[in-house]
């Protein structure tokens, strides 16, 4: 079943999240990934180690999906929903619906629809993929992805002479980290699957009814805080390439796409992606070099979790981006200004001395930055002790800040270099689940 053309994904993927407690959209925009196509969160193809919804801390939410896929032959359409538990856990379903339309027509199996039903599992086990900008630590997660498929007329061909078996689960580990001064996520993901077509045609074969570990990896740039574009590939077993139809008549191409992101608040994401699956398994030497480059950045990311990053660059061009002292002036002015007008925030700062605050911020903002300045007073753990505040008011707080960076015209360039700086205080600010 390789499609004759690119494949073409043209998804909407609807992402909701309850306020109300004890739903929350405490994490920041984008940062729970998307939904992929078995439910789980991540990107379009591949689980990443994210969990799905903007819950954080002690949070719950909650996101529901819809995608479409069209190819010069088939279509398949998905839908589902996860709920996440903080930054911990995932649990989500999905089922997916591939219509063969009369290409099988033959094969008397005119308009032949293969459906399955996703449920899914996932539990980050370590690390911090946003915050945790000072360490190349990813975050990393396991999960589990139990399928189970009905393929109407097809199945006693499927499970006679070419011995798949209808149900199967997959596992598999997942590593995420975004290089938040570059703006750049990458994801490597290993799975052992049985699955032949994701598990749309069953899983496993008479000649391989083993688990095989398959490698995926994901790469996103964001453009902007809710703008990311990227590229996915996804490897697959290809167990029935050698079946009783003959060699190469149920040969399995591995997936890639490219895609773009746009998520224009917490509440909906919209996915454009194009597949090149056929470009890929056309060519021997891409596919390796696929897989060799997955293999580099799995390991790359795995390695690096014990070695920390040098702190901040010594030179003074974050400083000068952020237009020196007179530019920090004015943007802690919008900042305090727009704190206390924002109803998570204001608790924190209505009491404070507004004037000692903007100039601790203005002097710590210069010594970050780069600049020719240097705080005194407490550190960060003791200015923040005693203040119950949560991941979901940091991120509330960050949240505040990159609007008015946004008003002062910062680049967004120099915002990521300025908050990858930030984001490690968390350790020390962060003191309540």
């Amino acid at each position: 079943m390789s499609p004759r053309t690119s494949l073409a994904l043209a998804a909407a993927l609807l992402a909701g999240s309850a306020s109300a407690s004890p739903f929350g959209n405490g994490k920041l925009l984008l940062t729970g990934g998307v939904s992929s196509i078995d439910g789980a969160a991540g990107g379009g193809l591949t689980p990443w180690a994210v969990t799905g919804s903007y819950a954080t801390g002690a949070q719950m939410g909650a996101t529901a999906f819809a995608t479409r896929v069209r190819s010069q032959d088939y279509g398949l359409s998905a839908a589902g929903a996860a709920v996440g538990f903080g930054d911990r856990a995932e649990l989500s379903i999905a089922r997916q619906d591939f219509d063969t339309g009369d290409n099988l027509a033959p094969l008397g199996l005119p308009g032949l629809r293969l459906k399955m039903n996703v449920l899914g599992a996932k539990l980050r086990l370590a690390g911090d993929a946003v915050l945790d900008s000072d360490s190349p630590m990813p975050q990393l997660a396991v999960g589990l992805l139990h399928k189970r498929t009905d393929a109407g007329a097809l199945e006693p061909t499927l499970t006679g002479p070419l011995g798949a078996r209808t149900s199967g689960t997959d596992v598999y580990f997942s590593a995420t980290k975004l290089f938040l001064a570059q703006g750049v996520l990458v994801n490597g993901t290993l799975r052992a699957t049985k699955a032949n077509q994701g598990g749309l045609l069953g899983f496993g074969s008479v000649s391989r009814s083993s688990y095989r570990l398959q490698p995926e990896v994901s790469v996103a740039w964001l453009l902007r805080r809710d703008l990311a574009v990227g590229a996915e590939y996804r490897a697959k077993p290809d167990n029935l390439n050698d079946s009783v139809l003959g060699a190469g008549a149920l040969k399995e191409d591995d997936w890639a796409d490219v895609f773009v992101a746009w998520a224009p608040n917490k509440h909906l994401s919209l996915t454009l992606a194009v597949g090149t699956a056929r470009l890929l398994n056309r060519s021997p030497t891409m596919k390796r070099l696929a897989r060799t480059a997955l293999a580099l950045v799995t390991a790359g990311l795995l390695a690096a979790g014990t070695h920390a990053q040098p702190a901040a660059a010594a030179d003074d061009s974050l400083y000068r981006a952020f237009g020196a002292q007179p530019g920090l002036v004015r943007l802690m002015d919008d900042f305090m200004a727009r704190l206390l007008a924002d109803a998570r925030m204001r608790p924190f700062f209505k009491d404070a001395d507004q004037a000692a605050l903007k100039k601790q911020l203005v002097l710590q903002f210069c010594e970050v930055s780069g600049g020719p300045c240097r705080r005194d007073g407490p550190t960060m753990k003791e200015a923040h002790d005693g203040m119950d505040i949560t991941r979901a008011d940091f991120n509330a707080l960050v949240e505040v800040l990159q609007d008015a960076m946004d008003a002062q015209g910062v680049p967004f360039g120099a915002q990521n270099r300025l908050l990858a700086r930030l984001a490690p205080m968390h350790r020390d600010i962060v003191n309540t689940p």
